[in-house]
């Protein structure tokens, strides 16, 4: 396994990349499901 730094600057986007690409955690891995924002009323 080869570990690369990253700049990520927050929590969403840490999600983004890896709801896109779950294959980052581990090869084979599937999300389930994830965090949705809602809207502030």
């Amino acid at each position: 396994m080869v570990l690369k730094d990253a700049k990520i600057r927050d929590e969403p986007e840490l999600e983004v990349l890896l709801v896109g690409d779950s294959n980052r955690i581990e090869e084979g891995f599937k999300i389930i499901t994830h965090q949705r924002r809602q809207p502030l009323d």
